[in-house]
């Protein structure tokens, strides 16, 4: 099946046959759990690839970060749940759906005002779950700042004021890239010197402010 140039039919193709009776035997007996962490793997290697610059190397990699979405969806269809096709409709949907300013009658003329279509058209979509559910929805294993971060955003968005019940002053003085990261730094060496796992101190901190939300 050598080509010089294959297509992502072909890649669709080349996983179902590894996953054949007749096919790889290690492939064939993987399950969603058994590959699941590739997938964050495989996300930094991109990262990775792409702050060195090197070219090959993105390509490689964002194969091997295409190539888990392929193999869950085999999997998928090994059990009878879903296949690829499935995977690619909705994500089309949810393209079509949220770039309303493209595909429908929303208005967007600049990359801004383009998220806040996005972020309208998401909102309307959710708009059954409570700001505590948008919350939980946020998946835990996100690094723990990268989750702070997107919690709180959420949480200002919402204009819900926590500062009754917590110990957050909600300073929101801006500062600089510098400052904040002899912050960061501060804090990351403070948690240390306390014996602590700043990773986890983070990730119970936002669990309590997710819980103070009703």
């Amino acid at each position: 099946m050598t080509k010089n140039k294959y297509t992502f039919e072909d890649l669709v193709a080349i996983v179902s046959r590894l996953s054949a009776p007749d096919g790889c035997p290690w492939d064939r007996e993987q399950t969603h759990e058994s590959i699941l962490g590739s997938v964050i793997e495989e996300a930094y290697e991109v990262i990775d690839a792409f702050g060195k610059g090197d070219r090959t190397a993105i390509v490689e990699e964002l194969g091997d970060l295409m190539l888990q979405s392929v193999f869950h969806a085999d999997i998928a269809r090994r059990e009878g749940s879903f296949d690829i096709g499935d995977v690619v409709s909705a994500l089309c949907k949810k393209l079509v759906s949220r770039h309303s300013h493209v595909f429908g009658d929303s208005i967007a003329t600049d990359a801004k005002s383009s998220i806040g279509v996005w972020e309208a058209n998401k909102d309307k979509e959710k708009s059954d779950l409570t700001l505590r559910a948008k919350l939980e929805s946020i998946p835990k294993s996100l690094p723990a700042l990268m989750r702070a971060a997107k919690v709180i955003k959420k949480i200002d968005k919402s204009d819900i004021d926590l500062s009754k019940n917590t110990d957050d002053t909600q300073n929101t003085t801006p500062i600089s890239t510098q400052e904040l990261e002899a912050e960061l730094v501060r804090v990351v060496r403070a948690a240390i010197a306390g014996g602590h796992d700043p990773e986890m101190v983070l990730k119970g901190a936002v669990d309590k402010i997710i819980a103070k939300v009703t």
